[in-house]
């Protein structure tokens, strides 16, 4: 898999939110427009395709590794892990990305107002079968809050 991109993390972690850069990942925009019987529906998206083997570093440039959604939830060393999670309204979202390397956690308002490129995970697949580098993880925003960078 050929994945090209650099993409900021934040999971929040109860009342905390923690930054993973992963580094070797392939985002793509999906844009599209379905028609509806009452006229036109945009159905854009982002989609994030996450290697299995991707290089992955907290804020401090330590290598982290993937937990499950609840295994990452009752984690004690939450700065030590990494995962992706799809739950909860948009405000109250667990994950969400930022199209290359961010220097800190925030906030998904303090991000949309500081940065370009910012999608909330509203899906996530797991692509475990086939040979093991093309062995990934899928994460999409099915809203249009991702906006690409020239």
């Amino acid at each position: 898999m050929i994945a090209p991109h650099t993409a900021s993390l934040i999971n929040q972690h109860g009342e905390n939110t923690y930054l993973t850069i992963l580094r070797g990942v392939m985002i793509q925009d999906m844009e599209r427009k379905s028609v509806l019987q009452a006229g036109d529906y945009d159905s854009s998206y982002t989609k994030i395709f996450i290697p299995f083997g991707v290089d992955a570093r907290n804020a401090d440039g330590e290598p982290v590794s993937y937990l499950l959604p609840k295994e990452y939830a009752k984690s004690m060393e939450p700065e030590q892990h990494w995962t992706l999670q799809a739950d909860g309204d948009e405000a109250g979202r667990s994950s969400f990305f930022v199209k290359g390397e961010i220097p800190e956690a925030c906030s998904l308002a303090e991000a949309r107002e500081l940065y370009d490129g910012v999608f909330i995970v509203t899906t996530v697949s797991t692509r475990d079968y086939g040979q093991p580098g093309m062995q990934h993880w899928e994460a999409a925003s099915s809203q249009a809050l991702y906006r690409s960078l020239p």
